[in-house]
């Protein structure tokens, strides 16, 4: 059994969260089904990183990863209510200082018909509380991530 200590600044940072209005503060455990998916995907495309540059942190692979998948994908337009987020609150205190218009899309896996937010739930709320309909996303499916692990490999 996995025990985590909860510190008093997390304590007082979970009673400042809001609901998530996407969700209605109630996450679908098929989401993180998709997230461990995806996760699962992305590590050959890290094991062929490791290959490439080795000795570096491996959470850094991780992240170069996610990076290379994203550089392969065009933006996409989506529903915002079509996207599914892993979060049941948010901080209201960070969304006010989102920066619609700023360049960092969030990014979603899209897998078995499901749109989860992976990174950018909090983006994707700052545009849903500014009254957009719609949001740009690095929408990522399985595939885009196998093409990148298949392109790593023959490198």
């Amino acid at each position: 059994m996995k025990i985590i200590e909860v510190t008093s600044d997390e304590q007082e940072e979970d009673a400042r969260r809001k609901q998530n209005p996407l969700n209605g503060g109630k996450v679908d455990n098929r989401a993180w089904d998709v997230m461990d998916d995806f996760d699962d995907e992305l590590s050959y495309v890290s094991s062929h990183l490791k290959k490439q540059q080795p000795g570096m942190n491996p959470s850094s692979y991780h992240k170069m990863a996610i990076d290379a998948v994203v550089d392969s994908v065009s933006p996409t337009v989506v529903p915002i209510n079509k996207l599914i987020s892993t979060e049941p609150g948010y901080n209201a205190d960070h969304v006010k200082t989102i920066d619609l218009n700023a360049n960092n899309l969030p990014i979603v896996y899209q897998d078995n018909g499901m749109n989860v937010i992976s990174d950018g739930n909090h983006r994707v709320i700052a545009a849903y509380l500014a009254g957009k309909t719609q949001v740009k996303v690095n929408l990522i499916t399985v595939n885009d991530v196998a093409a990148v692990a298949d392109r790593l490999a023959t490198q």
